[in-house]
């Protein structure tokens, strides 16, 4: 294995092979995670030619409706000059092989002990050896691109580099003087298609260097008016491989399949926290008509039918009753807990520039303070999992974020090795971060086992909204040093919310319950939580400290995350200094970014789109901006209170997330982020007693409708940076910027979310 290249062995391993080879601190064999039929031909863990000359492309992210699947099969054709009309997707099978090492360097300071995380996750050594033993195939946090684009370019570049030289063997020429394009290899009027020459090519080595193809996946030409590649010989707008069978129906999610013999359940448990069943009537259950069976676990009661609604009808006659032991959450004392924390509680300084101890005793300090209410979901579709248990051995369907966790948690449940947990990944409904509990997988099995029938279960909609894992609350206190022109010389930032990241990692590698990780993690600081806190601005001395604080709610993640509540109070802050410095915002931003020219570009941008007027008193405009995982963001709002509530009337956007590859996709994720980042700032959120939600209905949660949708313009940026994902940057400034144009249009701050 000397002198192989960590590219050459991701091309190789799998051609004409059964072993993908894999590093870590010593060398590393997987199985290969690809299967296909006999006359296929696999190239490399992605890509597949069948017989008939058609592409099948192994996707190792879960489908959230957001475009992902597209991008990285487009990145593979472009890269290996295949037509995009032969082109098929598939989930991958999860493996080691398709470990997300972007993802698990931000993790890892939330998995690993508090005290070695952070050096962990500066070795790439320690990464990958963790990745080869607990297969890292995790979907989130915006990590495709970032993690997967020079993979899927090397695996497109081998298998064209493979294809051009059989072709040039056949020919007698070098690889480098054939022609590949749209599924064809040619040389001056010579011309062999992909199917006829996969088996030689499967044959062919590799050189050391992999030369990319310069019609590859790129940033195309943006037309500044209708945001749409320019017809430059390279097609980058490629339809949608999702789409086609999601709008007439075909495409299937877990509650889609049909199994023979299959039973529907309906499942009820207890509030959030650490809750038993006490009691239910199952003989009221069994009466209802189509009902087949009901049981008792330890956690949660199920009623089994031959159609879910009769399960449902079920459930409620059988009038369950549970038993919670120790506190539950109640909005009436979690935000006075939040507070507590601040002011009296523990705080761990968990990112620092300069010393903002000593610019902070000076005059000239001015505090602000943000409350965030817990978020929810509110997905259209509620959760569901669908299994089969039979000899020993379980199938399940689910849309899992980690499906090897979810492997493994299903087979601890089952009391199976891992091995005979087959996990099928199917499309999520929505909802990044909630797809990371595998609870109703969990429930499906168990119920599959003791029937001995499939199972199909559905949570209903109350079921959801009480057992759904909220992004948690949060109180922040910011305090900032101003000279007398205003300039901020200390910032401190302390943000006072559980350890919902590293709870989320303990349910996720520990297998613990909901309340066990909130009890695990109690007191434990947690990075996760401040991401997104560090200003992009150039300011001398900033601190950024996380006050653990037990809410006696369980929590979890969701889109964007922590990025949002941080960003919100950060934005909020900066105007309301700049208000109290007689600054004009826009500006007052732009003079600390001097070190950050992405990111005035996006503002000016925005402001040129907006007609900024300086967010004077009555315009109803505000400003915001923010950086994540490499792509930057600077919206504009234009908005109102009325009588009927806010109304936002316009978003301009102008969006940095570098290279493009494509622009439709690109403009549908930053929009669709932006339509989540409304309904954090209007809605979203619910309160909470004796650990059950107050929101049973998505009516609870005034969340936007068609008719609330602003005028939204949106820009994309011209920008040589590395390609990164846009699903989330549209979220986190959307709030600030709405409420800072609140400010303008009523002169009242609003310092909580959602904004009422």
């Amino acid at each position: 294995m000397t002198g192989i290249s960590r590219r050459t062995v991701l091309i190789t391993g799998a051609v004409g092979a059964g072993l993908v080879v894999g590093w870590s601190l010593l060398p590393t064999e997987f199985d290969n995670p690809v299967r296909a039929a006999p006359d296929d031909i696999l190239f490399n863990t992605y890509v597949r030619l069948t017989a008939s000359g058609s592409i099948t492309i192994s996707i190792p992210v879960l489908d959230f409706g957001l475009g992902e699947s597209t991008l990285l099969a487009q990145i593979i054709a472009q890269e290996m000059g295949a037509d995009w009309r032969t082109i098929a997707i598939e989930p991958a099978t999860p493996s080691p092989v398709y470990a997300n090492m972007t993802l698990l360097k931000r993790w890892a300071p939330i998995i690993a002990p508090q005290d070695t995380g952070t050096a962990i996750a500066q070795s790439d050594l320690l990464l990958q050896r963790y990745a080869d033993q607990t297969p890292f195939m995790i979907s989130g946090e915006a990590s495709t691109l970032a993690s997967y684009y020079q993979p899927c370019r090397d695996a497109g570049a081998g298998v064209r580099i493979l294809l051009a030289s059989a072709a040039a063997e056949r020919w007698g020429i070098d690889w480098e003087q054939c022609t590949v394009a749209n599924n064809f290899v040619s040389f001056d009027d010579k011309q062999l298609s992909f199917a006829q020459l996969a088996q030689e090519a499967a044959t062919q080595t590799l050189p050391d260097i992999l030369p990319l193809n310069p019609d590859g996946p790129g940033e195309p030409e943006l037309r500044n008016d209708a945001l749409q590649a320019l017809d430059n010989g390279v097609r980058t707008n490629y339809p949608r491989l999702d789409l086609p069978a999601k709008v007439d129906g075909s495409a299937n999610f877990a509650a889609d399949i049909r199994l023979p013999e299959m039973l529907y359940a309906a499942t009820r448990q207890g509030p959030l926290g650490n809750s038993r069943v006490k009691t239910f009537n199952r003989d009221a259950a069994m009466q209802v008509n189509a009902v087949v069976d009901a049981i008792q676990k330890d956690d949660f009661v199920a009623v089994l039918a031959t159609n879910w609604w009769a399960a449902n009808q079920g459930l409620t006659a059988s009038r369950p009753e549970f038993i919670s032991i120790g506190r539950l959450a109640d909005s009436d004392t979690m935000q006075q807990t939040l507070e507590n924390a601040v002011r009296g509680g523990q705080g761990y300084r968990l990112e620092s520039v300069g010393n903002v101890g000593d610019a902070l005793t000076q005059d000239g300090v001015f505090i602000g303070q943000y409350r965030v209410a817990a978020a929810q979901h509110c997905t259209i579709e509620t959760q569901s999992a669908t299994a089969r248990f039979a000899d020993g051995r379980a199938e399940i369907w689910y849309a899992a974020q980690a499906p090897s966790q979810t492997q493994s948690a299903v087979a601890e449940a089952l009391g199976i090795p891992a091995k005979n947990v087959t996990i099928y990944p199917m499309p999520s409904s929505g909802g990044c971060g909630k797809a990371l509990d595998h609870r109703p997988a969990i429930q499906a099995a168990l119920l599959a086992q003791e029937t001995q029938r499939p199972v199909q279960l559905c949570w209903s909609r109350g079921e959801e909204q009480v057992q759904n894992l909220p992004r948690p609350p949060a109180y922040l206190e910011l305090a900032a040093a101003t000279r007398q022109d205003g300039s901020i010389t200390a910032m401190h930032h302390k943000i006072a919310t559980p350890a919902s990241g590293r709870q989320t990692m303990r349910r996720l590698f520990d297998g613990d319950s909901p309340a066990q990780a909130r009890v695990e993690t109690t007191g434990s600081y947690d990075r996760h939580m401040v991401a997104g806190a560090m200003a992009p601005y150039a300011i001398a001395n900033i601190s950024i400290d996380h006050h653990p604080a037990d809410i006696a709610l369980p929590t979890g993640m969701m889109r964007a995350d922590s990025e949002t509540l941080n960003c919100f109070a950060r934005e909020c802050f900066i105007d309301e200094l700049a208000i109290n410095a007689a600054r004009e915002p826009l500006s007052y931003r732009v003079q600390m970014l001097g070190k950050t020219p992405r990111l005035v570009a996006c503002l000016s941008q925005a402001a040129t789109m907006a007609g900024w007027d300086g967010g004077s008193r009555n315009s109803g405009q505000g400003i915001a901006c923010h950086s994540m995982h490499g792509a930057m963001i600077a919206i504009i709002a234009n908005a109102r209170r009325r009588d009927d509530g806010v109304r936002v009337t316009r978003l301009s956007a102008a969006v940095d997330i570098g290279q493009v590859i494509n622009p439709d996709i690109c403009l549908q994720q930053i929009e669709s982020g932006i339509v989540y980042g409304i309904a954090n700032a209007l809605g979203g959120s619910s309160e909470y007693e004796g650990g059950l939600t107050n929101g049973r209905h998505l009516r609870d949660y005034n969340l936007p409708v068609l008719a609330d949708m602003p005028e939204m313009e949106i820009f994309l940026m011209r920008s040589n940076s590395a390609a990164r994902d846009a699903d989330t940057i549209g979220i986190p400034a959307v709030a600030p910027a709405i409420a800072n144009a609140l400010f303008s249009a009523t002169g009242f701050r609003f310092r909580q979310l959602p904004l009422i």
